[in-house]
């Protein structure tokens, strides 16, 4: 059960990588990253397809409680990469009970094609006071990205 459920992710993003690169434009970049749950409790593997345009990205993920679809805009200085961005997960959980989260990232390029990446999810209900917004634990992945072209 659990390598037809890795396989199904895998497909997921197997499927989204080849739709960007029909509709990405020329001078974008396509990144393609596995990542683990920082929070081990929920063993959560997760696939990630970025695509990347000058500083806006999108991005298509899964892992087993969940798809995420995001855009964002990250700022670059030297190796270090921060982003922001608007994310919508498919399922609430117990460890974020919204479906639309803010994303937040920040990252090291160790090469031009290799980074690693620390990618939180959240409903923002503790600094931002949202009243009705479930559950906010969020969900933290720590993994590399590989960037193709």
């Amino acid at each position: 059960m659990v390598r037809l459920t890795r396989l199904k992710h895998i497909a997921r993003c197997g499927f989204a990588l080849s739709l960007a690169s029909v509709v990405v434009p020329v001078r974008a970049a396509v990144l393609l990253g596995a990542a683990g749950d920082v929070d081990f409790s929920t063993h959560s593997k997760a696939v990630f397809v970025r695509v990347v345009s000058g500083p806006w990205g999108a991005m298509a993920g899964s892992w087993q409680q969940s798809n995420v679809v995001a855009a964002d805009y990250t700022y670059r200085w030297r190796r270090w990469l921060a982003g922001i961005g608007a994310a919508y997960l498919s399922r609430t959980t117990h460890i974020n009970g919204t479906r639309w989260n803010f994303e937040l990232r920040l990252g090291f390029q160790l090469t031009p094609r290799m980074s690693i990446v620390l990618t939180h999810f959240s409903n923002c209900k503790r600094v931002c006071h949202f009243k009705r917004s479930g559950p906010n634990k969020g969900w933290d992945f720590l993994g590399a990205q590989y960037r193709f072209w």
